[in-house]
């Protein structure tokens, strides 16, 4: 008897999920510990979920957050024949801001934005930005630079730097949920295949045990293989419909469109005490090279709605204070229209959503008058810093979880979170015990400083000189120098008029101990 490699997945999809991929048969040996990894959690913190809402295809920022005091974006979207702009009297505007307002299909939302729940955070991007969706997801979903091509994903990474005993130690609960037809490569550890389990309407129903004979012949390991695979899939799978059933209900009404439903599932998973924190709703195609005024006003609207009714039902079910809502899409969209769409961009905007974030806007206006060679909106932040600091704020990661574990760089933080940041921002204090402050002005475009405060070091450092490091985020060194210490505060200028538009690492070390910053700079 032999076994294809084809007949080999079939027999695992009919498991009706995607597993966690274990390295070895010796791995299924351990069996679910009554005191797994994620049953003893009863901090705060150690009870917080993030729900990634994943927009593929490219959704137009311009359109969702509108600059609508801004004429070169009305100049950009209105031709002789076509018109996508969204007029200042449509526009939804913005309490805290008189130049930005929501597309009008985002009624919920807007009402949400009210209430304090929603946090916009504007040009967000990476450098380099490669126009493809393929190239362009893979590089969000591995938190990658351009240059690199990985394999595993970034929240694969940091699960297996916070759980090193997985798979020898099972969880009672997976790690992660993604909801939609296919697992995305988020979840790829470097040492699993994946850390996260995929569910549709099928997944929700454990799976008749499979023949319980010794395997024999030359398939044997294989087929063992296969049955583990299954009884794994069972454990999970158990749980999952274990939960469901304890909230036979959502508390409020979804729209009717598919990954509607998902978030429906979530909050019902949420609600039953399911011990899952991360969970990834794939939508529909945004991708709009044509009609673009009439599909994404018809894909905002599902959006808005389908994340205010989840909101809803969690309030419903008590439970809103535990969750965060992200919004992500691999680019936004060009500028300058192709007749009645717009084609593949470079930054655009995101939401968070809940009761915990730091509502209001972080990031001034798209500058539709200073585009990138292509055309493009030109990105403020790295879209690794939103992941970092939700990492730090939301989930608890530890420094070394954070980088070099989830992202390949040190990053900084933004303060995604109410209350949240300062916390991390002492976690990372302690870790570094260097004090430094926030590079200023940042983003720059002719100079920057920072702050070095070594009053606090030990004496026989201070005489020591101060190693400041400048890379660009494909690591290429730009700039490295000392600077003398023998003062208690130390200023470090850097003159950025000859350095290229986008984000630099800057590193400080100083006898051993080490601190990171993120400074931009724009044109």
């Amino acid at each position: 008897m032999s076994i294809s490699r084809r007949n080999f997945l079939t027999m695992l999809a009919a498991s009706g999920a995607s597993l966690p991929g274990l390295p070895s048969l010796q791995a299924f040996a351990h069996t679910l510990s009554p005191h797994s990894l994620l049953s003893g959690d009863t901090k705060e913190q150690d009870n917080t979920v993030l729900v990634i809402v994943r927009l593929f295809g490219g959704n137009d920022g311009l359109n969702t957050v509108v600059p609508y005091t801004d004429e070169n974006y009305y100049k950009a979207r209105r031709d002789r024949q076509y018109d996508i702009s969204i007029t200042p009297e449509d526009a939804l505007k913005l309490p805290n801001s008189s130049t930005a307002g929501l597309h009008p299909a985002l009624g919920s939302l807007k009402t949400l934005y009210d209430e304090n729940k929603v946090l916009i955070v504007q040009n967000v991007g990476y450098a380099e930005q490669d126009l493809s969706h393929f190239r362009s997801n893979e590089i969000w979903l591995t938190a990658s630079d351009p240059s690199v091509y990985e394999q595993s994903g970034w929240l694969g990474r940091f699960l297996e730097a916070r759980y090193p005993d997985y798979p020898r130690i099972l969880p009672e609960a997976p790690f992660a949920l993604e909801m939609g037809r296919s697992l995305s490569r988020t979840l790829a550890g470097r040492n699993n295949t994946t850390l996260g389990v995929n569910v549709n309407d099928a997944s929700f129903i454990p799976q008749p045990p499979t023949a319980t004979s010794a395997p024999y012949g030359k398939a044997a390991r294989e087929v063992e293989f296969v049955r583990e695979s299954l009884r794994q899939s069972n454990v999970f799978l158990t749980e999952i419909a274990r939960v469901w059933e304890k909230e036979a209900r959502n508390r409020v009404e979804y729209p009717k469109h598919e990954w509607s439903s998902h978030l429906a599932r979530v909050a019902r998973l949420i609600a039953g005490g399911m011990k899952t924190r991360l969970y990834l709703v794939n939508t529909a195609l945004w991708d709009f090279h044509h009609n673009q005024l009439a599909d994404q006003a018809q894909m905002l609207r599902d959006l808005g709605d389908a994340i205010y009714a989840f909101q809803r039902d969690l309030e419903a079910f008590g439970v809103a204070k535990r969750v965060v809502v992200l919004t992500i899409s691999e680019f936004g969209r060009r500028l300058e229209t192709t007749h009645s769409g717009t084609d593949h961009g470079a930054a655009s905007c995101l939401f968070l959503v809940g009761e915990r974030v730091n509502a209001g806007i972080i990031g001034s206006d798209p500058d539709c008058s200073n585009t990138d060679a292509d055309g493009n909106i030109r990105w403020q932040y790295d879209f690794r810093q939103i992941y970092a600091s939700l990492l730090a704020q939301w989930l608890g990661a530890k420094p070394d979880e954070i980088s070099p574990s989830a992202l390949p760089h040190a990053v900084e933080q933004l303060p995604l979170i109410r209350g949240a940041f300062a916390t991390a921002w002492r976690r990372e204090l302690s870790s570094s015990v260097l004090d430094v402050s926030p590079i200023c002005p940042n983003p720059a475009s002719i100079q920057a400083a920072v702050i070095v405060n070594v009053s606090a070091l030990p004496k026989s450092k201070r005489n020591l000189p101060l190693s400041v490091l400048v890379s660009d985020m494909r690591g290429s060194l730009i700039e490295s120098r000392a600077v003398e210490t023998s003062l208690q505060e130390v200023e470090v200028i850097f003159d950025v008029r000859l350095w290229a538009s986008g984000s630099y690492i800057v590193e400080l070390e100083l006898g051993g101990m080490r601190c990171t910053r993120l400074l931009t700079v724009m044109r």
